[in-house]
């Protein structure tokens, strides 16, 4: 009888050890629970990597691409042309400036971060690569032609320079939105991810 009673006592203490066990695995800790970037947290890295590149692609645009190639890269023009034919509004150089600006900083910046989440944390500037050759192909191949154009410009220089500024641009956005990213990730907002930079960041 007494050898019953310690036998279904280990037995009964093994279950509750297992079964805490279990229980104290699958429950998550707090950082585990809170460990995921928010909303904000997001669109402030989006805004800062898209503010930063489009800052370097217009001082790209007026002050180096004429040394370059010899052309003033103006895609308000391209605003102004579409507005046009889309709305039959007149706009001016001083509305669409601010208008391709907001796009490029915040739209951009958004396109350059979806193409990210194709890719591994490893390949930082791949994203900036293909989402920079997607714009300035939409740019010269689908929407100069849309205004009246010829298509790709004929390749000529203010396409090869559109091609240098766009993927430029793109490329440093990518780069600095990793930056962000993993400086949220390091203050212990988001798990282990895209935009790590301390594990070959630096690689295609």
């Amino acid at each position: 009888m007494g050898m019953a009673v310690i036998k279904r006592s280990l037995l009964l203490g093994r279950g509750l050890s297992t079964g805490g066990a279990r229980s104290s695995h699958n429950r998550k800790t707090p950082m585990q629970s809170s460990n995921a970037l928010t909303a904000p947290h997001v669109f402030v890295a989006i805004a800062t990597a898209g503010l930063v590149g489009e800052v370097a692609f217009e001082i790209y645009a007026w002050l180096i691409s004429p040394h370059l190639f010899d052309v003033v890269l103006q895609p308000s023009n391209l605003v102004i042309a579409l507005a046009a034919k889309l709305a039959g509004l007149q706009l001016t150089h001083a509305i669409a400036f601010p208008v391709h600006f907001l796009i490029g900083s915040l739209g951009f910046g958004a396109f350059v971060y979806g193409i990210s989440l194709l890719f591994s944390a490893e390949r930082v500037w791949l994203p900036g690569l293909v989402a920079g050759v997607i714009l300035w192909f939409v740019a010269q191949g689908i929407l100069a032609p849309f205004i009246g154009r010829s298509f790709m410009m004929d390749f000529g220089a203010y396409t090869q320079s559109s091609f240098v500024g766009h993927v430029g641009m793109t490329l440093l956005m990518a780069r600095v939105l990793a930056v962000v990213l993993s400086y949220f990730r390091g203050r212990g907002v988001g798990p282990r991810g895209w935009g790590d930079t301390d594990h070959g960041g630096n690689s295609l």
